[in-house]
């Protein structure tokens, strides 16, 4: 029989492999109900008062960037925004990117630039540019992007600001990348939606372990009362992630979903640099608090052992209509859930092919974490 609950008839490994997979579904519910509806659901914040918006300060680090500079850096600085700052870094740039700003300088006043040269000590990765900048901010209220970022529009400092509460030192922005067409382009894209859900999730939840640096705010004095990033300062990447993981809590980390707040970036077109960009930022992940290496590492091994469980019962036909219903309850939530966090961070035609999207994803994680424990990636740019 396809549908037989009759267990004691067949082999006992074979029940608990049956048992396994709805155990499999019960993880997955647990995370779609209890964490991710909290970003399909999320309500935005109210506008702020003009009157109460703070003096920010835009913090860029850019190596070797002309070519973004050029193409993004008017958008940013035509923010309509009461009082705002674009410092821009120029980390040893080889390129004309110093020249380009000391242009751009000329009629806008809302630039600062500062350069750092061969004689200054530098370490791997934007930790050092970025201290810089920070510590140069005249604001207390930082936003911080990368050159190869475009906000939305002329509102997104406006827009992430309105994240900003009494309480907040922290607001977790998204950076989307451009939509393409192709396949690896979906996977990019559904790739950045996915982890999102998660550190979104985990935000809202109140163990906030990530940001990303294309979109993410946080002030001066918490950067300088915490250290910055002198507990991981060694490691090329965490300028976002660590930094939000040591330093965020329930009551001073919010999220801001509106659609004016995004900032948009080009995506990798190659595979190889992908695959580069992958092993860099998932370098920090060993250093994540156990309450997080938790979340995700469940979540992630869960991914990985739902198809195959799949495979192994239809091979042996074995409760094959069971299989089929416990198939069709996770796609059905899932695309409830997924569906109305896309709509809400905008990403489209992910939906339909999510479960294959984060299965390949989540195979490629695995083999980049285990690459990186015998090749570690070295410096940013």
């Amino acid at each position: 029989m396809l549908f037989d609950f009759q267990f004691e008839q067949h082999p006992l490994w074979m029940v608990i492999l049956a048992g396994s997979l709805a155990f499999s579904l019960l993880i997955f519910l647990f995370y779609y109900l209890v964490f991710f509806r909290k970003v399909a659901f999320f309500k935005n914040s109210a506008s702020l008062p003009s009157a109460k918006q703070p003096p920010v300060t835009v913090v860029i680090a850019a190596r070797n960037e002309y070519l973004n500079l050029k193409e993004n850096l008017p958008f940013l600085l035509n923010q309509d925004y009461p009082d705002f700052e674009i410092l821009v870094i120029d980390d040893h740039s080889q390129d004309d990117t110093w020249d380009l700003l000391c242009a751009f300088k000329i009629s806008n006043p809302h630039l600062t630039i500062v350069r750092l040269t061969d004689s200054v000590v530098v370490n791997e990765g934007k930790k050092f540019p970025l201290s810089v900048g920070i510590k140069e901010a005249r604001h207390n209220q930082l936003l911080l992007t990368d050159a190869d970022c475009r906000p939305t529009g002329p509102y997104w400092i406006s827009e992430m600001i309105q994240s900003v509460k009494p309480q907040t030192e922290i607001v977790l922005g998204y950076g989307k990348y451009y939509r393409r067409h192709s396949f690896f382009n979906l996977l990019i894209r559904f790739d950045t939606f996915h982890i999102a859900m998660q550190y979104f999730s985990a935000a809202i939840s109140g163990f906030s372990y990530m940001g990303v640096g294309r979109n993410l705010a946080y002030t001066k004095d918490l950067f300088l009362k915490s250290g910055g990033f002198t507990s991981h300062y060694k490691l090329v990447s965490g300028d976002d992630d660590l930094f939000v993981s040591a330093n965020s809590h329930k009551s001073n980390t919010s999220v801001c979903f509106s659609p004016q707040s995004f900032t948009f970036s080009e995506p990798k077109r190659k595979f190889s640099a992908w695959w580069y960009q992958k092993k860099r930022h998932l370098t920090t992940s060993g250093q994540y608090r156990f309450l997080h290496k938790l979340y995700l590492g469940l979540y992630h091994l869960n991914i990985l052992i739902f198809p195959a469980l799949i495979l192994v019962l239809l091979l042996l036909q074995y409760q094959i209509l069971l299989v089929a219903a416990i198939v069709l309850i996770k796609w059905v939530v899932q695309w409830i859930i997924f569906g109305k966090a896309s709509k809400k961070l905008k990403e489209k035609k992910i939906l339909l092919i999510s479960p294959v999207l984060e299965t390949i994803l989540a195979v490629l994680t695995s083999l980049i974490y285990i690459t990186n424990i015998f090749n570690k990636p070295g410096r940013w740019k």
